[in-house]
């Protein structure tokens, strides 16, 4: 049989916890990180996220700046010039419909 990681030498980074449950990946991370020891995070610019309503890339709408967050939803937009919001997200334009619509019922 397979063994669980050995957590008397396993170091996982950024509140991590040594996974002794299953023999891969050694550390369970906490978003944003990442296996194997949640040394990096992920890139969620780059991710989709469809239970927050993010179901399409780019994450930011009309040339806005993602940058990376550790906060959810681990990134940011940043507006070009001429728009005032200062989220351009996909789901702030998802959530901002929906509300339209049961205003509308």
């Amino acid at each position: 049989p397979t063994q669980a990681a050995n957590c008397s030498t396993v170091t996982c980074d950024n509140g991590g916890t040594c996974n002794n449950y299953t023999v891969s990946p050694p550390c369970l991370c906490p978003l944003p990180y990442i296996a194997p020891y949640c040394r990096s995070a992920a890139d969620y610019c780059f991710t989709l996220q469809p239970d927050k309503g993010i179901t399409e890339l780019p994450v930011c709408l009309n040339d806005g700046n993602c940058t990376l967050t550790y906060t959810d939803p681990y990134f940011n937009c940043s507006c070009p010039t001429g728009y005032t919001e200062r989220k351009v997200t996909r789901l702030r334009v998802l959530m901002l419909l929906a509300l339209l619509q049961l205003k509308n019922q």
